[in-house]
């Protein structure tokens, strides 16, 4: 479990937005992703990058058009690798267009 004290360079107001994407991933289903997208316009690179993080591993084809609006954001994540926006969309866009869309 991760916690404000483990993530110094969250401030507390952050640190609750980071947290909604975390769970929203977690919970996945049609409100979870909404949340997700709306996490991808906030204003923290950290938000950010960690929805873009869930919606690739919820898998959500859906989130494609919004995640191509995010190339071009090279704000970084202050955790982990510190990855810029760009860069974990170009992964998710990869990842996601890979998958073959299920049988319905």
């Amino acid at each position: 479990v991760i916690s404000p004290q483990d993530t110094p360079a969250l401030d507390n107001k952050c640190w609750d937005q980071f947290c909604d994407p975390v769970v929203l991933g977690e919970i996945g289903g049609k409100a979870a992703v909404q949340g997700l997208m709306d996490a991808l316009r906030e204003s923290s690179p950290d938000v950010r990058v960690i929805a873009i993080e869930a919606l690739e591993k919820l898998e959500e084809k859906d989130a494609l058009p919004s995640l191509r609006r995010l190339l071009d954001d090279n704000a970084k994540s202050d955790f982990g690798e510190q990855v810029s926006v760009a860069d974990a969309a170009r992964k998710a866009i990869i990842k996601l267009e890979r998958r073959p869309d299920s049988m319905q």
